[in-house]
C-alpha cells in the first residue's frame, strides 16, 4: 500500500523515554543496524552492502534515525531520495522491536524525519506498506499522511479493508 503527506509545517516530537537515545547516523553503526534489521525478520536477509546499496546511497544528510537502549537498536527509519528529478522523498525501512512498541519510539522517528526533512526543504513523502502493518498504518494516518490510489490497481478495495480492521466509518 502507499501512502503520501504534503507537509508545510513542523510537528511538535513526542518526548522519548529518559532510557532511549536517538544516534546520530555515522557508518560505525552500520553493523548494528544490519543486526537489528536481521532480528526483526521484517525485510529479508541484510548485509552492509545492503543497508548502503538499498538505503545508505539515497539517504538525504540528517535522514537517519536510529533509536536505542542501553544495549542495542530498537528503533530506525531513513527518508530516501530514490530519484535524482523527484522532489519526493521516500520513507523507508521504519521498524520498531516488537517489544518496545506503543512506547512512541515510531511516532518519534516518523516526526523527526518529517521535521529534518521539512527543514531541507522537502515537504513531499511517500512510503509503501504492508495490508498487515495495521498499527504503522494508524500512526501514518494520524500523522497526516494520506492512502494514494494511484499505483495499485486494487488500492481502494484494499484500502476499504484496512479502514474497516483499524476501525475507520466510510462515507
Amino acid at each position: 500500500m502507499t501512502l503520501k503527506i504534503d507537509q508545510n509545517t513542523l510537528i511538535e516530537l513526542p518526548q522519548l523515554k529518559d532510557s532511549f537515545r536517538m544516534l546520530p547516523y555515522d557508518s560505525s553503526k552500520d553493523e548494528i543496524w544490519v543486526e537489528f534489521l536481521n532480528q526483526s525478520k521484517q525485510f529479508g536477509k541484510w548485509s552492509t552492502i545492503k543497508l548502503h546499496k538499498e538505503i545508505l546511497d539515497h539517504v538525504i544528510p540528517n535522514c537517519v534515525i536510529l533509536i536505542t537502549n542501553s544495549t542495542k537498536v530498537i528503533g530506525c527509519g531513513a527518508l530516501c531520495k530514490l530519484s535524482r528529478v523527484s522532489k519526493t522523498l521516500t520513507l523507508m525501512y521504519m521498524l520498531v522491536d516488537e517489544k518496545q512498541r506503543g512506547q512512541n519510539i515510531g511516532k518519534f522517528i516518523l516526526e523527526s524525519l518529517l521535521n529534518n526533512a521539512k527543514n531541507q526543504g522537502f515537504t513531499n513523502i511517500r512510503l509503501y506498506t504492508d495490508d498487515y502493518r495495521l498499527s504503522a498504518i494508524a500512526l501514518y494516518l494520524k500523522t497526516g499522511f494520506l492512502p494514494d490510489f494511484k499505483h495499485t490497481p486494487d488500492a481502494k478495495e484494499r484500502w476499504n479493508k484496512i479502514m474497516k480492521e483499524l476501525g475507520y466509518r466510510g462515507n
